[in-house]
């Protein structure tokens, strides 16, 4: 029967034939909720293409317009607010040091 253990940040472990390792691990999506990501990052990756104008509204419910890049700051909170409450909150995270 598996069974799951939580194990330490850092490890050194012997996995033995027929045994399963897994591994999950969030995204490279950043740290905390991107529907809180400051405006001003949100303009800079605009600006330096890490994100398109499609990518933004998408995942940081952000409008943005031009070229360069302007942000819509109305628009960008009615988005903002119409994702918040239809998206999943996300869990709460406990970071506690390895014994």
């Amino acid at each position: 029967m598996p069974t799951e253990e939580k194990l330490h940040a850092k490890l050194t472990m012997t996995l033995r034939r027929g045994q399963v390792f897994r591994h999950d691990l969030p995204g490279a999506g950043g740290h905390g909720h991107a529907l809180s990501r400051d405006l001003a990052l949100v303009a800079k990756d605009l600006r330096d293409g890490l994100v398109t104008i499609e990518g933004a509204a998408r995942d940081y419910g952000v409008i943005a317009h031009g070229d360069p890049p302007e942000i819509d700051l109305a628009a960008t909170e009615t988005l903002r607010a119409k994702l918040r409450a239809s998206r999943k909150p996300l869990p709460a995270v406990a970071w506690e040091p390895a014994a």
